[in-house]
């Protein structure tokens, strides 16, 4: 299965990392839960303008603040992402089997590997030459269906250790995140009605 069929065949959501090859074994992070609760907030700003002997200020429109995103993931290790497949958006079986030991060596269990996906998203990647000003971290491509599907960048990440076993392995994870979008375009009201949250 190649990297654009395993994004079709997901149904509880996923993200990309913009900046990486698609081959790179940190590209796609496919949520191994469907979140149970998600919060979107936008929020429209406007200026009080107050004409004289107006009773009241006039709102004056400035401009709508890009739309919030934040949810919960969950990892358990009875339900473990090298079982469900998360290296098949790597390339078919013998792809997998050439270079999944690397990959997995690399990449380490789901929990670390999960929190290594959603950490490098909060801190800019080598800086290209000849840039001016410092490089952001990069932009994500979100996707939860039935609810979004966004260009955003992370901006507030936490993570909660809930169990270890003997040996010091943990046994589950969450990961609070929160998204802003970050679009490329204008997009206006119409198009908004055309086609909602769902942007990609």
């Amino acid at each position: 299965m190649d990297f654009h069929s395993a994004l079709q065949f997901n149904t509880k959501g996923y993200c990309i990392n913009e900046v990486l090859p698609e081959d790179h074994w940190a590209k796609l992070l496919p949520f191994l839960f469907r979140p149970e609760a998600v919060t979107t907030e936008i929020l429209p700003v406007y200026n009080d303008t107050v004409p004289i002997g107006a009773s009241a200020p006039y709102p004056t429109y400035s401009h709508t603040e890009a739309q919030v995103v934040s949810f919960d993931l969950y990892w358990n290790s009875l339900m473990g992402m090298k079982e469900k497949g998360r290296f098949e958006a790597g390339g078919d079986k013998s792809t997998k089997a050439e270079g999944g030991k690397k990959q997995l060596e690399k990449w380490g269990d789901e929990f670390e590997g999960a929190r290594r996906f959603l950490e490098a998203l909060a801190v800019p990647p080598e800086a290209v030459a000849g840039t001016i000003g410092g490089t952001p971290p990069p932009s994500a491509l979100l996707v939860l269906p039935g609810v979004c599907s966004l260009r955003v960048r992370l901006t507030a990440l936490r993570f909660e250790f809930i169990d270890h076993d003997q040996q010091g392995n943990i046994r589950e994870l969450r990961a609070s995140v929160t998204w802003r979008e970050a679009p490329r375009t204008r997009f206006t009201m119409e198009e908004v009605l055309d086609g909602g949250s769902f942007r990609l």
